[in-house]
């Protein structure tokens, strides 16, 4: 998964690309603040991703070292803080965005 999501950033398509557009009217989906923000989200899973993806060529190479429900508990925990990150950056990338508007308006 880290690879894929590596790959969509070097070739400058980040996979965060198709689901932010998704929620967005089709005047906004080449702006360049979204394709900045796309492709830090994309970057920080990749990231992210890279912590299970290091302890599970750990347990290949150190098999019983430690328990299974480890591994579990490692992946499901950064799913978990990658979700709850990107509410919040999404949420936090609105309101700057809807406090510019305000103050344009001024």
């Amino acid at each position: 998964m880290a690879g894929i999501i590596w790959f969509t950033v070097i070739i400058g398509k980040p996979f965060t690309l198709q689901y932010a557009r998704a929620d967005l009217p089709q005047e906004r989906w080449y702006d360049e603040a979204l394709f900045r923000n796309t492709r830090f989200i994309a970057i920080f899973w990749g990231v992210l991703l890279l912590i299970p993806t290091t302890f599970s060529t750990f347990r290949y190479f150190y098999p019983g070292t430690l328990p299974d429900r480890f591994y579990f508990g490692l992946s499901l925990s950064c799913i978990i803080f990658g979700v709850a990150y990107t509410t919040y950056f999404k949420r936090m990338k609105r309101k700057q965005r809807e406090q510019g508007k305000k103050g344009g308006q001024s």
